[in-house]
């Protein structure tokens, strides 16, 4: 059986937490491997992982880096990181016989287009890449670009623990329309919809918008009043309940390669819950118009999708139960983890014990 432990680096911030739990500690749980979150310069997880912490190994490093030693393990799954003790903690293990893989979920030379001055993070994070024995990746997208730095590179689509999302769909007298992402990324996606949503309000007084993370409810606020709901960043444990309180959820996405080679999380999350989405095929491209929930790429097509979804309970009802169908068959972690074991059994060194 080959040794795996999934070593995700953790940076300070609430993304980098949920980057950890979905790319590294939800995969390794499935499969019944080890996982660990390691930390630089004595950075606190963050609360969004609160209600996970208690079965982890857990690394902290803090002040002088000390990185921790899995020389018992075959494989080693780490995450990027501009760390220079990071970089040389990789070369010793791969020195020692371990295989090591780097996961990615991004497109990294795409976030030079918003972080201009991000180019020496950006330049440390591809020499890990060129460093590795492999690189597995959340997208096809991103796996064709990151070939360029490592031809050993493999697809691991991001699964779900849609368990943890049967909840029960509550009963009220208005349609809430909802939003939920990252406070950083999304300001150049959500926004682009934001017509789309001001005009169908305007024409369904019994319409509501509620936003998770990003503000976008207090956009709005000025026109719609208490109509409107925001809550802030929430931890994970939370995170389901958040998005129950939704009836409708919007999945926009925006121009740019960075976009392209993001992770289809928000439409699974509201897959799971059976509640519809309406996506931007440019990140959510297993969203299939009208049985897994519709589509759209401009304001005015999102508004049409929106307008039948707000009038018709019955249509919303047969997406988001065709969606939740197709996510808990499709993409919950415990069949997602396949593609993670498949790689594994390539990459495993030939003294990996029977």
């Amino acid at each position: 059986m080959t040794r795996v432990v999934h070593a995700g680096h953790v940076a300070a911030g609430s993304v980098g937490d949920r980057v950890w739990f979905y790319r590294h500690m939800l995969p390794a749980a499935a499969a019944g491997h080890d996982w660990a979150a390691v930390t630089m310069r004595g950075y606190e997880p963050s609360d969004v992982l609160k209600g996970w912490l208690g079965s982890r190994r857990e690394t902290s490093v803090g002040g002088k880096p000390v990185m921790p030693d899995f020389d018992d393990y075959d494989v080693v799954v780490v995450s990027p990181s501009a760390d220079l003790a990071w970089k040389r903690w990789v070369q010793r293990l791969r020195q020692s016989g371990t295989v090591v893989l780097a996961d990615t979920d991004d497109y990294y030379q795409a976030i030079l287009d918003l972080r201009p001055d991000a180019r020496q993070m950006v330049n440390r994070w591809y020499e890990l890449l060129r460093e590795v024995d492999g690189v597995i990746c959340a997208t096809t997208f991103t796996e064709s670009k990151h070939k360029d730095h490592n031809q050993r590179t493999y697809v691991c689509r991001t699964g779900l623990d849609t368990d943890t999302y049967a909840l029960p769909r509550g009963e009220r007298d208005h349609v809430v329309i909802g939003f939920a992402g990252n406070p950083v990324e999304h300001a150049h996606t959500a926004p682009r919809w934001a017509p789309a949503i001001i005009n169908v309000m305007d024409r369904h007084p019994t319409t509501r918008f509620r936003s998770v993370g990003l503000p976008l409810a207090d956009w709005l606020r000025p026109r719609f009043g208490d109509r409107c709901d925001h809550v802030g960043v929430v931890g994970l444990n939370a995170y389901p309940a958040e998005l129950n309180e939704m009836d409708i959820i919007l999945s926009p996405s925006a121009e740019g390669d960075l976009f392209r080679g993001k992770s289809d999380l928000r439409w699974l999350q509201a897959s799971a819950l059976g509640i519809p989405t309406v996506a931007d095929t440019r990140t959510y491209s297993d969203v299939r118009h009208r049985e897994t929930g519709m589509t759209a790429t401009a304001s005015a097509t999102a508004e049409r999708c929106l307008e039948e979804l707000v009038t018709d309970p019955e249509l919303r009802c047969e997406l988001g139960q065709r969606a939740r169908a197709y996510v808990r068959e499709h993409r919950d972690v415990k069949v997602a983890v396949r593609e993670w074991e498949s790689v594994f059994d390539a990459v495993a060194p030939a003294t990996a014990e029977a």
